[in-house]
């Protein structure tokens, strides 16, 4: 499965935390499978200056399925979902600091989206649950 974080971001908030942990977490599902339900999972992480939060719309869980033959992008089945992160702890935490934060809130992931993932057929809720808790705490981020 592609697992795969994106950020959306006032121009100070670093970043570079976000990418080293993106890379893992793609490494770490690269080859695993849940089912023929989801192929890639898209999580955006969104954290904005309190200045712009009218513009920083938490968008609903959307899953879709594979596109035309022809489309620029198709990724297969695909779970988009948003997680919306407390600008000043980010901004004013360690790199350990925002890695906590980021892993505190893929741990609620399964639980947060729950009646969406459940709603996905053929997909393995309970495998995905247990191995992302394994990435996150053999990593010691949670």
């Amino acid at each position: 499965m592609l697992f795969t974080l994106v950020f959306e971001s006032s121009y100070e908030v670093d970043t570079s935390a976000l990418i080293l942990f993106s890379d893992d977490l793609k490494a770490h599902f690269k080859d695993k499978t849940y089912g023929s339900g989801i192929d890639t999972m898209i999580i955006a992480f969104i954290c904005v200056n309190p200045q712009f939060d009218h513009f920083s719309i938490i968008r609903k869980p959307k899953y879709s399925k594979p596109g035309k033959k022809g489309d620029l992008y198709d990724f297969g089945k695909t779970l988009s979902l948003d997680i919306k992160l407390n600008f000043e702890k980010y901004t004013n935490g360690s790199n350990e600091d925002r890695l906590k934060l980021l892993a505190s809130h893929l741990e609620q992931l399964t639980t947060t989206y729950n009646a969406k993932m459940k709603s996905i057929k053929e997909f393995d809720l309970n495998k995905f649950h247990d191995d992302l808790f394994f990435f996150l705490h053999h990593k010691q981020f949670a």
